[in-house]
């Protein structure tokens, strides 16, 4: 986003919504993967980042 020159408040809204992520991952795993990975698609989709998403569903594939 920086090298794209994206404004500061889009920076920091895109920051506010990965800010949520890692409390995800924290708790109960079995119960939040749903919510982790609909959270993180509907970011990927909002700032049309979807290589996260790509990378992220084939990261068995790595």
């Amino acid at each position: 986003m920086a090298f794209e020159k994206v404004s500061n408040e889009v920076m920091f809204d895109f920051l506010d919504d990965l800010e949520y992520l890692p409390a995800l991952i924290l708790h109960d795993k079995r119960e939040n993967t749903k919510r982790f990975e609909e959270y993180l698609e509907s970011i990927c989709t909002k700032y049309d980042y979807q290589g996260i998403l790509i990378k992220y569903k084939n990261e068995d594939q790595l």
